[in-house]
């Protein structure tokens, strides 16, 4: 065993049931648990034009740097008072009327998986606990440390976990 799911946690499914297991998305890796304790929920997603995408994930990677210099405080969500990492990116996005989850765990698994090499402005990148939004330029914005607070770092500066398009 490597971890416990709790109840109602979500998690991409990575392969389904096979001999009653099914293979799923776990910190950064992945796991088994089995179809006993799953509920499988199946979602289409609209998809907008490329240029709609890139306008909005543009839109939403300025109105980040707008906060840049702003204090870190862990567990926070306030833009101008102070987020950790996660709060500041979910921050971000419920300005443009997204939800997102409270944790970078949570957030590995939302929106559509992107190769890094595609990756456009306003996509999340996602690292062992911690996740920033893309500008461009192999660069992200996000809430760095209690040091440091919000400001701009190399995307390649720490193992790439995942990259999640959201618009």
């Amino acid at each position: 065993m490597i971890g416990q799911l709790a109840k109602g946690e979500r998690r991409e499914i990575k392969k389904e049931a096979e001999d009653g297991w099914i293979k799923i998305q776990y910190k950064g890796g992945e796991g088994f648990v089995s179809d006993k304790y799953v509920e499988i929920e199946k979602r289409i997603i609209p998809i907008e034009s490329k240029e709609n995408v890139v306008d909005k994930g543009t839109e939403v990677a300025e109105y980040a740097c707008k906060f840049i210099g702003n204090p870190y405080v862990w567990g926070g969500t306030s833009l101008t008072d102070g987020a950790d990492c996660s709060g500041f990116v979910q921050s971000i996005y419920k300005n443009f009327g997204v939800e997102l989850p409270r944790t970078t765990w949570d957030m590995e698994h939302i929106g559509r998986e992107v190769n890094y090499e595609e990756s456009m402005p306003g996509d999340l990148i996602l690292y062992d606990g911690h996740v920033g939004i893309y500008i461009g330029g192999d660069q992200i914005v996000n809430a760095i440390d209690e040091q440091n607070g919000i400001g701009i770092s190399s995307a390649l500066s720490m193992e790439v976990i995942t990259v999640r398009r959201i618009l």
